[in-house]
């Protein structure tokens, strides 16, 4: 009966870390869904990034960090592509946002920025 109950006890644990098991898409297959823009200006795609992701911190009126308009975030655009794109590498800073949540897609979004001229 020992025996029994031993292997009982096995099988529900197997079972129980088995059906626990979860498949992470973009883990598994890389990069989740597919970047379909091919152009990114500010108030196309890049201003509902910024509003979700870094205004909270960034809107001090009349400061250089105030990210709420084109004109703030285009004049730290140098240091927004360092940290955003290049994850703080190229410029020896931290990465933004701190929380390190933006997509692939949302970081696509400011390589294409960049490469489109910084279009408002």
């Amino acid at each position: 009966m020992k025996a029994f109950s031993t292997a009982f006890i096995i099988i529900l644990v197997v079972s129980v870390f088995n059906s626990c098991y979860y498949d992470n898409e973009e883990f598994l297959y890389g990069g989740g869904a597919a970047c379909t823009d091919t152009i990114s200006s500010y108030s196309g795609s890049l201003k509902s990034i910024i509003d979700s992701k870094c205004v909270a911190c960034h809107n001090n009126p009349g400061a250089a960090d105030n990210f709420s308009t084109y004109d703030g975030v285009s004049g730290r655009r140098d240091a927004i592509i360092c940290r955003v794109v290049d994850k703080g590498n190229s410029c020896n800073m931290p990465v933004m946002p701190p929380s390190n949540d933006l997509t692939e897609c949302e970081i696509q979004s400011f390589k294409l920025w960049q490469q489109n001229g910084f279009r408002e």
